[in-house]
């Protein structure tokens, strides 16, 4: 059934049935599978993170724009702390770099 999530997308559903396996002797058998769906997850919520960057680059409001910044870093550090291991762990953290980037001059301005 955890296949099945990750072919309809839904992978948290996918990691819930996967955790059923947990401390179990299947566990081996679904290491992979998890790591799959972990990397999909991972680049799913970078993909989305950056969107969100972009909108909230182009924000008008100074202090709106910079709340925003501010959610997409706390995003992206939940994701990397989360997921460490994950073959876009280094995107991610290249991604936090550009956002932390953008959040220093966004202080600079008074944002």
């Amino acid at each position: 059934s955890a296949r099945a999530y990750l072919a309809a997308g839904e992978f948290d559903g996918a990691l819930k049935q996967l955790a059923v396996c947990s401390g179990q002797p299947c566990s081996a058998a679904t290491v992979t599978l998890r790591k799959e769906v972990e990397d999909r997850l991972v680049y799913r919520e970078r993909e989305a993170a950056g969107a969100r960057f972009m909108a909230a680059k182009n924000n008008s409001d100074p202090s709106q724009r910079m709340r925003e910044i501010k959610a997409v870093a706390a995003s992206l550090e939940a994701l990397a702390t989360r997921y460490p291991r994950s073959r876009y762990a280094e995107g991610v953290r290249s991604s936090l770099t550009t956002v932390r980037k953008a959040l220093t001059e966004e202080s600079k301005q008074g944002g």
